[in-house]
């Protein structure tokens, strides 16, 4: 077990992983969940090109106020 500790603290791949970790760990505890956010499409729009066919939508992401 001291081996494969010594191991990953010597493993530079590992001590980024933890840095990344650390870094980012408080800000996505209080982050807001993005599974409450709604997207309305209000247009679709299909298009041919010469490539084929294009489709557009005109999208609006609804805010309470």
């Amino acid at each position: 077990m001291k081996n494969l500790i010594k191991k990953l603290l010597h493993s530079k791949f590992f001590l980024s992983f933890a840095f990344l970790i650390i870094l980012m760990f408080p800000t996505t505890i209080y982050k807001q969940a993005d599974n409450h956010t709604r997207l309305v499409a209000t247009t679709i729009g299909i298009d041919k090109s010469d490539d084929g066919y294009e489709i557009t939508t005109l999208a609006v992401i609804p805010k309470v106020s």
